[in-house]
Parts: structure tokens; sequence; C-alpha cells
């Protein structure tokens, strides 16, 4: 996307529950860097469905890169 792009792993279920990949993207837009956007949608997984998994976050034009698991 215009944003960036997310590959996320882990419990299925929970992940595909709250859109975690959407949700980190999305944070690309308000959060700090891509760390506090990938932190904060793992973060909103676990308290809502307490899910596990992590995700690679990639911000479009080589603004920085981050991973992040539960």
């Amino acid at each position: 996307s215009e944003v960036g792009g997310c590959s996320t792993t882990g419990h299925g279920e929970s992940i595909i529950k709250v859109l975690l990949a959407h949700r980190a993207v999305a944070g690309l837009k308000t959060a700090a860097g891509p760390g506090d956007a990938v932190g904060g949608a793992l973060a909103h997984m676990q308290q809502r469905v307490d899910g596990y998994g992590g995700a690679i976050l990639l911000s479009a034009g080589g603004g920085g890169i981050a991973v992040g698991h539960t």
C-alpha cells in the first residue's frame, strides 16, 4: 500500500478477529514509528482476544522496519 506492508504469524483466529496486519499498517499513520505501530497492534490483540503472534511491518519508501511478537 502507500503506507506500508505487514506479514503476520501466530494464532490465526486471533489475528483475523482484530485485523492485525491492517491495524499495524494503519498505525503507521499516527505512531512515532514502525516499532510503535506494530507494538500497539500486538498489544491490542493480546488485550482484546488474549491472542498471540508476531508481525513484520515495513513502512513505504524505506522509512523503517519493525518486528514484534507477543
